[in-house]
């Protein structure tokens, strides 16, 4: 879906309804997920939903994780 943002944007960031950065302090709250990255006033793709994947790591003293945890 496309949707008109009010504020500079980062792909990720949670939006609101009205296309301001959402807020649960000021009564904002997240509907939409910025597929890409834009100015204020700029018209994106967003997403009702998205799906998040952990990648394989190689941590602090060499612990290998596989990402499915």
């Amino acid at each position: 879906m496309k949707i008109t943002v009010a504020a500079d944007t980062v792909k990720g960031d949670l939006l609101g309804r009205s296309g301001a950065l959402a807020d649960a302090n000021g009564n904002v709250p997240a509907e939409f997920v910025a597929l890409e990255s834009a100015d204020s006033g700029s018209t994106i793709n967003a997403a009702k939903h998205v799906y998040c994947k952990k990648p394989s790591t190689i941590g602090t003293g060499g612990a290998v994780t596989r990402g499915d945890h």
